[in-house]
């Protein structure tokens, strides 16, 4: 069996600004359906005919750890500029960017999940919402 071969966190810095990782942007784009995966109502990459929307590919903590082999949504999420600047805090410098604090890593499991679990808990909370200012 074929092992892969990740590269070292040393290395993040020359592959984000490498072609190889430039190539993968437009299939995880595409996967993800040109959607933010915090806000799945926003749409980015290119999307329509002349249209674009700005974006950001984000290492989650695991995705540091098989630089060069990312799987979408576990060790990658796409995201618009303001949820990328959410998920650092404000701060688009992180400090030790693979070791993700408590609310990162909650941010990091929403933008993973499937979009059907996102609407259903969307849905719902609107419902108790509604409902339980009007009791």
């Amino acid at each position: 069996m074929k092992t892969k071969k990740y590269l070292r966190a040393s290395d993040y810095y020359s592959y984000i600004k490498s072609d190889a990782w430039r190539s993968k942007h437009y299939h995880w784009l595409k996967q993800s359906g040109n959607r933010c995966s915090m806000f799945p109502w926003t749409r980015i990459g290119k999307y329509a005919p002349r249209k674009y929307g700005k974006y950001n590919i984000h290492h989650t903590g695991v995705g540091y750890r098989h630089l060069g082999h990312e799987e979408l949504g576990k060790d990658v999420v796409p995201l618009c500029p303001f949820a990328h600047w959410l998920i650092h805090g404000g701060k688009m410098k992180a400090k030790a960017p693979w070791q993700p604090n408590i609310i990162q890593k909650t941010l990091h499991l929403w933008c993973g999940s499937p979009l059907i679990i996102k609407q259903f808990i969307l849905f719902f909370s609107t419902l108790l919402l509604v409902f339980g200012f009007f009791t």
